[in-house]
């Protein structure tokens, strides 16, 4: 009956695992960093509208080209103006704005006549036009750098919503480049960075993954000394991985940067059950015990301890639902799930494999010949004996990276995340360091008056206003808005004088440049910037990479000076934008993060609590797994690693996992002591018995969530690292002042051997009797 209820149970989880397998190759990897925006900002309603308002801004590519001899280079024009032309006839091309195709209008008896910026073919011209271009604001650091070195040039795409498309528009275009042997160029835009970021998900996945079995296989190894003890934990870990990503696709959902961890966690995480499952099984073997005694041992004394240090995992990562940031509450979720079904997987298929398979060899090695069995003995009795000076070195530790907490800053820049060699950031360096930088600034301006249009001079000189201050006092470099068209056709109107780049002086002059405007015969002149109401007006421009403090403190400055000014109260102004809305978010993580960590202390201490029946017991394990917390939380600070999104995930993760240890230590401890042993011997029993499983789990996670260190996402690698140092101190925590707490501050019912015997026979008496 047994046989055929285990064979039963791995025919099912074969089943399903092969109809797992059927939905995988429709997984898709996916970046879309509004997903990271807070899903209770007020701000977010507000950027709806905005998008909704304008064309899209996100479908364009940037190619900026560098020349070590200067732009002004006959040969290398003429290279820029050939690669244009040839980029313009790519098929999902709709627009292209290069220095050799670019145009300035002038007014004729004719109409406006377009007259090129650069005279690329007349080398003579060069001088005459570089003074006009230097001149005018709106081309420096825009298409041209400030030293005269690198041209930028801008290329529209139609918007086709397939990742598949633009990766072949980009492939076209580089191959293009290349032809050309340009001492340097490099490409920026949302067509760049969602092609790395998913490429480099793809790499990680696949890296991450095969340097965690290479690990597991080591520890199992070094654990168990036998095949048996490799196969059968890897096989339960990669069903559990093939079942989540099933679930992932199944229910809608998708792989994305944050997603990139989870395989090795559910394989260092998981991991931790099955090596706890059969330890305690071959612990029981050793015994003398027979197959079936050990199972159901194994099961009373285990499946409940590694049931429960499961499930305050999955809380660790459930808490991540408080952070209303949708890829963390994804990854939370899905995580926490994850671990749950790796438990279940474990919990069923394990022992069904213990009763088909015979008896494993290393059962039978002698317990006292043990290398654990020895060195954890010595580890308990210094425990015991330095108990004064272990209270005092965690008490100094504490408040030592107590104090680093205070220097912890919630600050994120788009350039956190990318490792320095990578080309992605060697891209955006050259943006950054040659043009106007790359953190984009959307200020939203809606007129408040029926009455008033943007052809109205007041409206005209408050905008003025604004985007002189946003130039000069902001920083904002590459504004491009209303102002921008109206400058341009006040000039064309002149002859080209740059004297005239300005919004007109008079009603008279701004009803001449009305009626020019309308000349020009292109209606969508401004619905870049202007929506179809005319009353929301879009100011855009680019700032460098500042990060997140820095920019809050600009945008206090910017909205003083407006609240000041009560000719603006014309308008309603609104800071918009991708890199905005992402401040924001990580503005309020830490707020949240504390709420998650606060439901996760609850639910734990409640578990706890319900479980050993003693508050005692709970302030003892909060007070253990509250040190790894504080640690990274004092190591983030010492080391300037800033709270954002991706360093959030750290905390939660870090509590969830510290506590597994603890618990296992608390449970056996208990049944050690319902035996009636004294709380010194059955400390001891617990360390040399538990010990040995929670070092060895311990080094698998420590040396998992280290190999994260080798990606190329910088929160990647702070992830990894942090994670790695928690455990540490989790681990020497749970060696050694828990001992030393529980020795100190528990004092269990106690049990005389009498009143054991005496229960004893009471109960062999009413078995009998009711026999």
């Amino acid at each position: 009956m047994v046989r055929r209820f285990s064979v039963t149970v791995i025919v099912a989880i074969v089943v399903i695992t092969i109809a797992a397998l059927l939905p995988l190759s429709k997984l898709k990897f996916s970046y879309n960093i509004e997903s990271f925006f807070s899903t209770t900002d007020p701000d977010v309603r507000y950027y709806e509208k905005f998008k909704n308002s304008f064309e899209s801004n996100n479908d364009f590519l940037l190619i900026g080209i560098k020349s070590n001899t200067g732009i002004f280079n006959y040969d290398f024009l003429q290279k820029i103006d050939s690669l244009s032309d040839k980029i313009a006839g790519l098929e999902q091309v709709i627009g292209i704005q290069s220095p050799t195709n670019m145009v300035r209008y002038v007014k004729s008896p004719m109409g406006f006549i377009p007259v090129p910026i650069l005279h690329f073919d007349k080398a003579d011209r060069y001088v005459r036009d570089s003074i006009h271009i230097y001149n005018n604001p709106d081309l420096i650091a825009s298409f041209f750098s400030r030293d005269a070195k690198s041209i930028s040039i801008l290329i529209k795409k139609d918007s086709i919503k397939d990742k598949k498309y633009d990766d072949l528009l980009l492939e076209e275009i580089d191959s293009l480049v290349q032809h050309y042997n340009f001492s340097e160029y490099h490409f920026g835009g949302n067509i760049k960075t969602q092609k790395y970021y998913v490429g480099r998900i793809n790499h990680d996945i696949i890296l991450l993954g095969l340097v965690a079995i290479l690990i597991l296989i080591v520890f199992l190894w070094f654990t168990f000394r036998s095949f048996w003890g490799i196969w059968l934990p890897g096989i339960i870990l990669i069903i559990s991985l093939i079942l989540i990503a099933a679930i992932i696709q199944l229910s809608g959902n998708h792989l994305d940067m944050i997603t990139t961890i989870l395989p090795t966690i559910i394989f260092v995480i998981g991991i931790s059950d099955g090596i706890h499952i059969i330890s305690k099984y071959i612990e029981e073997l050793r015994k003398g015990e027979d197959k079936i005694s050990a199972i159901k041992t194994m099961l009373k004394e285990i499946g409940l301890a590694t049931f429960l240090t499961s499930f305050t995992t999955a809380i660790g990562f459930f808490s991540l639902v408080v952070l209303d940031v949708i890829p963390l509450q994804r990854f939370g979720i899905i995580s926490g799930l994850g671990i749950l079904l790796t438990y279940l997987i474990s919990i069923f298929v394990l022992p069904a494999v213990f009763i088909l398979r015979p008896i494993p060899g290393i059962s039978k090695k002698n317990i006292k010949d043990l290398f654990w069995a020895k060195y954890l003995n010595k580890l308990f009795l210094y425990v015991i004996r330095h108990k004064k000076f272990i209270i005092i070195t965690s008490i100094v530790i504490t408040a030592f990276f107590t104090l680093g907490i205070s220097k912890i800053v919630v600050n994120n820049s788009f350039l956190d995340d990318l490792s320095p060699t990578s080309s992605l950031m060697q891209d955006l360096n050259f943006f950054e360091d040659n043009f106007s930088g790359i953190r984009p600034v959307e200020i939203g301006v809606d007129i408040n008056s029926d009455s008033l249009t943007i052809y109205n001079l007041k409206v005209l000189r408050n905008l003025n206003n604004i985007e002189y201050y946003l130039q000069n006092t902001y920083r904002v470099g590459f504004i491009i808005s209303p102002l921008t068209i109206i400058k341009n056709v006040n000039q064309s109107v002149h002859g080209g004088n740059s004297d005239f780049y300005c919004i007109p002086k008079n009603e008279n002059e701004l009803s001449i440049l009305k009626s020019n405007i309308e000349s020009l015969n292109k209606p969508d002149i401004f619905k870049s910037f202007i929506d179809k109401s005319g009353k929301r007006i879009r100011i855009s421009g680019r700032i460098y990479d500042l990060g997140s403090v820095a920019i809050a403190s600009k945008n206090k400055a910017f909205n003083d000076f407006i609240n000041s000014n009560e000719d603006f109260d014309v308008f309603d102004i609104h800071i918009t934008g991708v890199a905005q809305l992402l401040d924001n978010t990580n503005h309020n993580i830490s707020t949240k993060l504390l709420k998650g960590l606060g439901i996760a202390f609850i639910i734990i201490g409640l578990i706890i609590g319900l479980l050993f029946r003693s508050w005692r017991l709970v302030s003892i394990s909060i007070i253990v797994n509250t040190i790894p917390l504080i640690v990274i939380g004092g190591l983030m600070g010492f080391t300037s690693v800033h709270l954002r999104v991706s360093t959030a995930l750290i905390f939660s993760i870090v509590f969830g996992i510290a506590v597994d240890d603890t618990i296992h230590f608390l449970s056996k401890l208990k049944l050690e002591l319902n035996k009636g042993l004294s709380l010194i011997i059955a400390l001891r029993r617990t360390y040399l018995t538990t010990g040995k499983a929670i070092i060895i789990t311990s080094l698998i996670l420590t040396s998992g969530f280290l190999t994260f260190t080798i990606s190329e996402f910088q929160s990647i690698v702070t992830i990894g690292f942090n994670i790695f140092v928690a455990l540490f101190f989790a681990l020497i925590s749970d060696m050694f002042l828990l001992p030393v707490l529980l020795i100190l501050f528990y004092k269990p019912k106690a049990i005389n051997k009498e009143s054991l015997r005496h229960r004893l026979k009471l109960r062999a008496f009413k078995i009998l009797f009711n026999s």
